[in-house]
């Protein structure tokens, strides 16, 4: 335990302390203890244990404390305090609930050479009320009208003692956790201690009245008498010999001087009797000449009585008068008290009253009294909360049983497979008869050393939930081991004290989903090189392309400057021709002059158009918004002469105003009515219709990509009565 830094970095609320009492001073400590004190390790490391709480002695803390140590020191082992007080982080003088757990580290020689302490908060509703009810048992015990104490072990450890007895005594609480007689030598020649080894050694307890013992009391002896009880202590495993013992007794010494003190002890006593927080009373039993007990009369209770039972003006009166269908069990059980002269501890229900009880009965009043004193609390609204703790746990059982997906609980370290449906089994392979109630790894041999084992070990032990997807799992199916791909999830399962005890399993097959998406990846994958390799002839398809294009473009360049000049000259001498023959032309004339200067303007355009489209791979042709009337009406006065040998008739609708390339557009024009003249039945003058509408492009009968999908558009037909084509020929032609 020399190098510390193991301990320090594990998880959990934990110091290590030297077993260097009354001091214990503080060798190591986790990372988590300090950040819950808000404490750097110097500030702890070397410190005394009560020093680091202050408030330890003014919440009971150092009470619990002194007396585990003290145990843990004397006897070698562990030992736990399920319920202790504890300093709040944020103000010494709140406290929190706790599990302490105290265990000896030892050395080669056999001694205890450190004390590992672990905290661990508690915070559930019904740790809370088990605190409260241990608070107001110790309560209780420390400030009852009895002199109680524990003692444990061979030496006769003192564990507890309450303030009576160390009144009693004439000592302080610094004698808890010291042998019985170093705290108090003067009792070895009393022959105390061999009363106490034969209610030990033959398990009977032993009763004494006005029994005289003398203490060594601030310098000098004093006697006093007592009746009190010697009870054995055991412990489970710990054999038939008692561990220690329970002492209850009252100190009678003014009984026997002074009738005056007997007086103003009863006084004491009745205060504390009425300012108690639990349910007390002092019932007397009723029997018959055979000694059945037949009821019983309440002789006396404090004021809670009547908030914990319900009854009111009790004082005289029978049971059987207040609770007229009182059970009779209640009659047995304090009967039996009577009669054994045992006190017992017990919870019981009564239909009779609507509540519930933790009652603890013991004789009253000695030797021949019928009398038994009760101390009790109603606990109605805790067994409530358990009733409703188990109705869940049979609705999970019932949702488990019916759930569409495989589910199971499995209980304990070993994953005992408590509960689960019939599609769990279909999942591990196995028959459910013989199953349940045995380890999961045991039914399911297949699936040990494959990592489960330690996802749930992880659940039980943090309280993290686990989740995993396709995950591989050997399973056996029909005879045979294979491997199944899960997708689970891991839930622990919590205790009324916050515990963890169980795990809920669910899990869905993924198997035939793994298997399919690996022939998928194969499939891309194998698609994946042939499109790589098309790309590849692509690429260089592309790029001879591009060489194509370039010549392309540079003899369209070349080609549009050298017709620029003709043209040029064509317009020039046709307009000099024109002006000087102006008096001597025909209408007629004059309308061809008119269409030679309208040929040769859109012979120009076209020539511009060529230019521009030289230009495509320095910047790209322009789109711009075009008007379709305006392209087709060129269109229409270059085909003039065609329409009119055709003897052609030509309907147009409006057309729209688009965004395009204007050259593009006019020319798929050109090309359309262009064909519907020249591909025209012979002897059948041609009739060409063209109309434009908008359309719905969410059609899937329509040619429309789905990207381009749920856009306006405007759809262009143009209709002819010509010869027409074979559909077959649709793609090819256009």
């Amino acid at each position: 335990m020399t190098d510390t830094r193991l301990f320090e970095a594990r998880p959990g609320i934990g110091i290590v302390l030297l077993p260097d009492a009354p001091r214990f001073t503080i060798h190591a400590a986790s990372r988590d203890f300090l950040e819950s004190r808000g404490l750097a390790k110097a500030e702890a490391v070397g410190r005394g244990y009560f020093e680091l709480f202050p408030a330890a002695a003014a919440i009971g803390l150092e009470a619990h404390m002194t007396a585990s140590f003290a145990r843990v020191l004397s006897e070698k082992s562990s030992h736990q305090i399920p319920f202790c007080p504890f300093p709040a982080a944020s103000r010494e003088e709140n406290k929190n609930t706790c599990k302490v757990f105290n265990v000896p580290v030892i050395d080669n020689k056999g001694e205890v050479e450190y004390i590992v302490q672990t905290i661990e908060e508690i915070n559930t509703p019904a740790a809370e009320k088990a605190k409260d009810g241990l608070e107001r048992a110790y309560s209780l015990f420390m400030n009852a009208p009895v002199i109680i104490g524990v003692l444990k072990g061979d030496d006769y450890i003192i564990e507890l003692a309450n303030e009576g007895l160390l009144e009693v005594w004439g000592r302080t609480a610094d004698v808890i956790g010291k042998p019985l007689l170093k705290a108090l030598p003067e009792l070895q020649a009393q022959g105390l201690i061999a009363l106490l080894e034969e209610v030990r050694s033959t398990g009977q307890p032993f009763y004494a009245y006005e029994f005289p013992i003398t203490f060594e009391k601030f310098g000098r002896q004093e006697t006093r008498y007592f009746d009190f009880v010697y009870k054995p202590l055991y412990e489970e495993g710990g054999g038939t010999k008692a561990s220690g013992i329970f002492s209850v007794g009252h100190d009678v010494t003014p009984q026997v001087k002074a009738l005056t003190e007997v007086k103003e002890s009863e006084s004491k006593y009745r205060n504390l009797f009425e300012s108690m927080d639990q349910g007390f009373c002092v019932l007397e039993m009723i029997f018959d000449d055979k000694g059945k007990p037949l009821d019983y009369r309440f002789m006396e209770t404090n004021p809670v009585f009547e908030k914990q039972t319900g009854l009111k003006n009790a004082k005289g009166k029978t049971a059987l008068e207040l609770v007229p269908g009182l059970e009779s069990h209640w009659l047995e059980l304090y009967g039996k008290v009577v009669r054994t002269g045992e006190a017992v501890r017990f919870t019981e229900g009564s239909e009779a009253m609507g509540r519930w009880f933790e009652v603890y009965a013991f004789p009253f009043g000695g030797a021949g009294s019928h009398k038994v004193a009760l101390l009790f609390t109603d606990i109605s609204e805790r067994r409530k909360a358990e009733e409703a703790v188990r109705q869940s746990e049979r609705n999970l059982r019932n949702i488990i049983l019916q759930a569409p997906v495989a589910m199971c609980i499995l209980r304990g370290r070993n994953f005992v497979i408590e509960v689960a449906n019939t599609r769990m089994f279909e999942l591990w392979g196995i028959d459910a008869e013989g199953v349940l109630g045995k380890p999961l790894f045991e039914a399911v041999s297949e699936a040990r050393n494959e990592g489960y084992e330690e996802l749930l070990t992880h659940v039980l032990t943090t309280g993290q939930a686990q989740q995993g997807m396709e995950r591989p799992a050997s399973l056996p199916r029909k005879g045979k081991t294979g491997t199944v791909y899960v997708n689970f999830s891991f839930e622990p399962i919590r205790d009324l004290d916050g515990s963890i005890n169980s795990v809920m399993a669910m899990a869905t097959e993924v198997t035939e989903q793994v298997l399919a998406r690996r022939k998928i990846e194969e499939l891309v994958a194998l698609r994946t090189y042939e499109l790589e390799m098309a790309n590849e002839a692509l690429s260089r398809t592309n790029r001879e392309l591009a060489r194509s294009n370039q010549n392309l473009e540079e003899f369209a360049y070349a080609a549009s400057h050298d017709l620029k000049e003709p043209m040029r000259k064509i317009q020039l001498f046709s307009d000099r021709i024109r002006n000087r023959l102006q008096d001597k032309l025909f209408p007629e004339d004059r309308i061809y002059f008119e269409k030679i200067t309208q040929a040769t303007g859109r012979m120009n355009t076209l020539i511009d158009d060529l230019l521009t489209y030289s230009h495509v791979s320095r910047g790209g042709m322009l789109e711009e918004m075009v008007d379709l009337n305006q392209k087709l009406a060129i269109v229409l006065e270059d085909l003039d002469l065609a329409i009119a040998e055709k003897k052609a008739s030509i309907t147009i609708g409006p057309l729209p105003v688009v965004r395009g390339h204007r050259r593009q557009l006019q020319q798929l024009f050109l090309n359309l009515v262009g064909n519907a003249i020249k591909y025209s039945k012979q002897d059948v003058p041609p009739e060409v219709k063209v109309k434009a509408s908008l359309v719905d492009t969410s059609d899937d009968s329509l040619p429309i990509p789905n990207e381009m999908k749920y856009r306006p558009y405007h759809l262009i037909e143009v209709q002819d009565n010509g010869i027409g084509f074979d559909p077959v020929e649709a793609e090819r032609i256009f």
